[in-house]
């Protein structure tokens, strides 16, 4: 199809740019893939250690199969959606358009033109073998951007997180869902690698001992005596 449009909800095209590439170096990462099949629109971004899918509450024409990839300071750009919250995308011979509430068109070339979005299907795990005692090591910010993410998913509404490693493997992919817990449904699916600990060093998780119930004889012998 030489060309097309659909209106995306302007929020979820701003939480998949905050998991895209800052590596200017890496060009094919630094965009948000919109992959549009069976009247679904779903939206892909990775750093290269973060893949995150989100399943858009846009609508795709009927019959519509297209995919394509919007640079992200293209998405960074728009700051005002139209009422609907939805921006207008059209793409016609490899050039986007966005259009929003301020009516300025924003145009660039499809990222597509110039490389290949990694076949992100190949690294998502069909079955999660862990355990219930597996453990992994992730960076905090990971956490903080999903936070992030959530801000602009859900707002007002009660969510959850669910951290999962594939496997007991401590430096295999970890899982992290983002439940919106009030339509029962998955507001945005992360895999994320972990910090990997080769040299076999284990953070020490034991609570401190000042945070633990003081011995029975040590509070006998800070008990007050009898008068």
């Amino acid at each position: 199809m030489d060309k097309f449009t659909i209106s995306i909800p302007l929020n979820e095209l701003k939480a998949a740019a905050i998991f895209a590439s800052e590596d200017e170096a890496r060009y094919m990462l630094r965009c948000i893939r919109v992959e549009i099949a069976d009247e679904h629109v779903r939206l892909i971004s990775t750093d290269g250690r973060r893949l995150v899918l989100i399943e858009s509450k846009a609508c795709g024409e009927d019959g519509l199969s297209a995919a394509f990839s919007i640079p992200v300071e293209m998405i960074r750009a728009v700051e005002k959606p139209l009422d609907s919250g939805n921006v207008i995308i059209t793409v016609e011979s490899g050039v986007i358009t966005i259009i929003d509430r301020t009516s300025v068109k924003k145009v660039a070339e499809d990222n597509s033109r110039v490389g290949t979005f990694p076949d992100w299907r190949k690294i998502v795990p069909p079955k999660l073998t862990a355990t219930k005692h597996g453990r992994s090591t992730i960076q905090a910010r990971y956490l903080a951007d999903i936070y992030k993410a959530e801000k602009l998913l859900c707002p007002g509404v009660t969510t959850a997180i669910h951290i999962q490693p594939a496997s007991d493997d401590p430096n295999s992919v970890v899982v992290i869902v983002l439940e919106d817990r009030l339509h029962h449904r998955c507001a945005l699916y992360c895999l994320l690698m972990p910090l990997r600990e080769d040299d076999g060093r284990v953070f020490d998780m034991t609570p401190p001992a000042w945070a633990l119930p003081a011995p029975k004889a040590q509070a006998m012998e800070t008990e007050a005596p009898h008068a």
